[in-house]
């Protein structure tokens, strides 16, 4: 009984670690751009292009210089400060995975 809980756990962790790798592999970037449309949505102005999104967060406030560039954790937190979100973040440099700049953009609604 025990040999084969161990399998099964060692299995799992096997399983998990292989899942991790390959979801931290490829990941797409996101764009300044892709980020300011999850924004705009989030604060219930959604728009259908990015260059569009761009301008609403501009309207108010928000500066960004290039709507191409790789989204970062820098940039990220500098849009939503912008908007009267009070974040910071340790590693302004790091890029952002589509998964967290739908998290970051919920925080969005707090400014709306």
């Amino acid at each position: 009984m025990r040999k084969s809980l161990v399998v099964v756990a060692a299995s799992a962790a096997l399983a998990e670690a292989a899942f991790a790798a390959s979801s931290n592999a490829q990941q797409p970037a996101v764009s300044v751009g892709d980020f300011a449309m999850k924004v705009s949505a989030a604060m219930g102005q959604p728009v259908t292009d990015r260059s569009a999104a761009v301008q609403t967060l501009r309207t108010l406030g928000v500066r960004i210089s290039d709507p191409n560039a790789s989204l970062t954790e820098g940039m990220a937190a500098k849009i939503l400060t912008d908007l009267g979100v009070r974040v910071s973040t340790t590693s302004p440099n790091s890029t952002i995975t589509p998964g967290k700049a739908d998290q970051l953009a919920g925080f969005a609604s707090l400014a709306a």
